[in-house]
């Protein structure tokens, strides 16, 4: 037998919550409303979804990198160059808006085509998501992947025809 401590506050609380989500849910489906506003955002769960590179919700409530740190974040801007830098490597300029609202270039590299492909499908000013980027400390705006993904907007690929 082993003694469990039961807090019946946080127990009604949390009843309370899943009754209100069931609510919502069950609001939204009849109402037919779009999927993306069923998202929450949650940066544990967020990180383990394989949707996050889709997600505005994701998007919006990300934080970027931090230079100079440890800490990953994710890019998401206009793409103004793939470049080759070696043989099977490639690197990506990004454009994106900083928090203040600034433009700043993002320097994307190394992206080995072992894990990135060749990434022939993007074009020069296509959408650009970098999804779990740190920043080197060289000052340089450059990110080093990890488990990466680069994602481009689905939308500029069907106006391409």
């Amino acid at each position: 037998m082993i003694p469990v401590e039961l807090d019946r506050q946080k127990g009604a609380a949390e009843a309370a919550e899943a009754q209100n989500l069931r609510e919502t849910y069950n609001k939204k489906v009849p109402a037919r409303d779009a999927p993306a506003t069923f998202a929450q955002y949650a940066a544990e769960g967020c990180s383990l979804c394989e949707f996050r590179g889709a997600c505005d919700t994701f998007w919006k409530n990300s934080p970027p990198p931090e230079p100079g740190t440890n800490r990953y974040g994710c890019l998401n801007g206009q793409l103004l160059q793939i470049a080759s830098v070696g043989h099977r490597l490639n690197s990506l300029v990004i454009l994106c808006e900083g928090a203040d609202g600034a433009s700043q270039r993002w320097e994307i590299t190394p992206l080995s085509v072992e894990q990135f492909g060749t990434l022939e499908a993007l074009r020069q000013g296509d959408i650009v998501r970098a999804i779990d980027f740190a920043i080197d400390t060289d000052g340089a705006y450059r990110a080093k992947p990890t488990q990466a993904a680069v994602i481009w907007s689905f939308s500029l690929q069907e106006n391409r025809g």
